[in-house]
Parts: C-alpha cells; structure tokens; sequence
C-alpha cells in the first residue's frame, strides 16, 4: 500500500470515529432531555420557607426516601445556609430531627441539591426549617 493509500485510509478511519462520538453525544444529549423531563414531573412546586430561599421536593422512585432542592429567590447569593430536616424515619418509625448545611454558595435563582446532596429515609415528604442564612 502507497504512503497516499496509508494516509486516505487513516483518514478514514478517523472520520468514521469522529462520527461515532458526535452520535454518541447526540444520543446522550437526547437521553438526558427526556430523562429531566420525567423527573421534573416527579418534584413539587417550589414553595417559600423564609429568607427568599423557596424549597421543592421528590421520592425517589421505588423507594422509601425523599430528596429536595432549594432555590435562592433573592437578589444577592447565599454564602451559606443551615437547616434542619424533621421527618418519621421509615425503618425505625421515630420521629427524627438532622441538622445540615447548604454544600456551597447559591447565586441569584439557582438551584442546588436533589438525591446526591439531600435525602431522608421517609416515606412522607420532610419539613425543613432554615435556621441561619448568610448572604454575600
């Protein structure tokens, strides 16, 4: 095979492969659409809990835990945030009260936490009550 023949079917090669990741991705971008819109269907309305800091919450499907987000509805960032999460634990049935914090700062209409930030073993949806909020 010539070095021009080696180089054509390189490139080739190459393109094929390009091909294949710009689908992959396509496919994956499509994937993830439909998959946020399925799970935008499972949380609440946000609601207010004081402070300009609204709440929504979800069950994790086919499972005994919720999870929540907050949503910072003010005009200046949340620096930091403590709350407490009251619920009845599902396996011990007790009436259960964690303390946490918001794990970063949350500017002006973002959106932080769902089930890799916050959950409680619950099978009715927790109260949480904000007890301390530092704006920057």
């Amino acid at each position: 095979m010539t070095g021009a023949a080696q180089l054509r079917r390189a490139e080739r090669g190459e393109l094929r492969a390009r091909s294949t990741r710009i689908a992959s991705l396509i496919l994956l971008a499509v994937l993830a659409c439909a998959s946020l819109r399925g799970d935008d269907e499972r949380w609440t309305p946000f609601y207010g809990l004081g402070y300009d800091v609204s709440v929504s919450f979800a069950r994790v499907v086919d499972s005994e835990t919720y999870t929540w987000k907050f949503r910072n509805d003010g005009s200046r960032a949340v620096k930091s945030m403590t709350f407490t999460c009251s619920y009845i634990d599902a396996a011990t049935h007790q009436s259960k009260t964690d303390n946490d914090v918001l794990p970063g700062t949350l500017g002006p209409g973002e959106v932080l936490g769902g089930w890799t930030a916050f959950t409680a073993n619950t099978r009715v949806q927790p109260t949480i009550r904000i007890t301390k909020v530092e704006r920057q």
